[in-house]
């Protein structure tokens, strides 16, 4: 026939090797970027992960190749979690964002969780006395 077992195989090299250079290129061009964890205020890169299991891929390949690819196709077609490597949070944004910006600015309070602003020495909500964290150059 006109298709043969030579021409197949490099047919699937040729493909998994342009799969493998998109996935390169994105994950160069996502370490690039720095994000600000909601939760611990961490500034910096995130640790990136796919969505789903890995295991779960691995087996789906070894015994299952049709489901195995796609498994493949859809944790790699999805966005990867930026995941704070100081936390473990999920709900890491963009450090560059309004919403993170704000971040920087408030800081929640202690007893009932609202938040307020950052310099607050009295809590607007409860009226509790925040504690007062010094800044390094303040403690010399």
């Amino acid at each position: 026939g006109i298709v043969n077992a030579d021409s197949v195989s490099f047919i699937l090299i040729l493909f998994f090797l342009f799969i493998g250079f998109l996935l390169i290129k994105k994950s160069i061009a996502e370490s690039k970027i720095q994000y600000r964890c909601t939760h611990c205020g961490y500034t910096g890169k995130a640790k990136r992960r796919y969505q789903g299991s890995g295991l779960i891929e691995l087996v789906l390949w070894l015994f299952f190749i049709i489901p195995g690819l796609i498994y493949t196709l859809w944790r790699t077609s999805r966005k990867r979690l930026a995941i704070c490597p100081t936390c473990n949070n999920r709900d890491m944004i963009p450090a560059d964002l309004p919403l993170a910006m704000k971040v920087d600015q408030d800081k929640k309070c202690p007893y009932c969780a609202e938040t307020v602003k950052k310099e607050a020495i009295i809590c607007k909500h409860c009226g509790k006395e925040l504690s007062a964290e010094k800044e390094p150059s303040e403690i010399a």
